[in-house]
């Protein structure tokens, strides 16, 4: 399960919340989507998403980080506690295809 919300179809199935990271400290980062107002989605075992992110955001010393959850990690009410351990799936920007 991971943060996303409803997006323009042009840019993919889901709007995934992700934080920035600079893998050179020098880099000014460019601000994205506050995850205090999204839904949890969930993707299946096997199963992907396509979703798209603005191109400044993977420029060079630059990555992307997406926070997720197991369903069993929730509580009796379905909901993230934050709690330790947390999980991350990490895009850089040197992990992209040059066209």
């Amino acid at each position: 399960m991971f943060c996303a919300g409803p997006i323009d179809k042009e840019y993919g199935e889901l709007e995934v919340v992700y934080q920035l990271e600079g893998v050179d400290s020098s880099v000014n980062l460019p601000s994205t989507r506050s995850s205090d107002t999204c839904g949890y989605r969930t993707l299946r075992p096997g199963k992907s998403i396509l979703f798209s992110i603005p191109r400044e955001h993977l420029a060079d010393g630059l990555a992307i980080r997406i926070r997720y959850v197991y369903q069993w990690e929730l509580d009796a009410d379905g909901v993230d506690d934050k709690a330790e351990p947390e999980h991350f799936s990490y895009f850089y920007s040197n992990d992209i295809p040059r066209k």
